[in-house]
C-alpha cells in the first residue's frame, strides 16, 4: 500500500540479505503460550504439516512439535 512496504518485500524474498525469515522449533518455555509471546516476530505455525497463519484461532496455544515461521529476535 505504500512504497516503504514495497521496499521491504524484496528483503523477505532474498535469504542472503536484508530481513531473513526463519523456521524453527517451538522452544520448551514457549509451549502453552500464545504465538504472540514466542521469541521473534512470528507469522505462522506449522502444526502436523499444516500451515496456520498468526491470526488463526488454533495458534492461541503453542504445542510441542510446532514449528514457527517468522523473523528471529534481534539476539538470535
Amino acid at each position: 500500500r505504500t512504497p516503504r512496504i514495497a521496499a521491504v518485500v524484496p528483503d523477505l524474498l532474498h535469504t542472503s540479505q536484508g530481513l531473513v525469515l526463519v523456521e524453527r522449533d517451538v522452544e520448551p518455555q514457549e509451549i502453552g503460550r500464545p504465538l504472540s509471546q514466542a521469541h521473534g516476530v512470528n507469522l505462522a505455525v506449522v502444526r502436523h504439516d499444516t500451515l496456520l497463519r498468526y491470526d488463526d484461532a488454533a495458534v492461541k496455544e503453542l504445542l510441542a512439535g510446532d514449528r514457527l515461521l517468522g523473523l528471529p529476535a534481534p539476539s538470535e
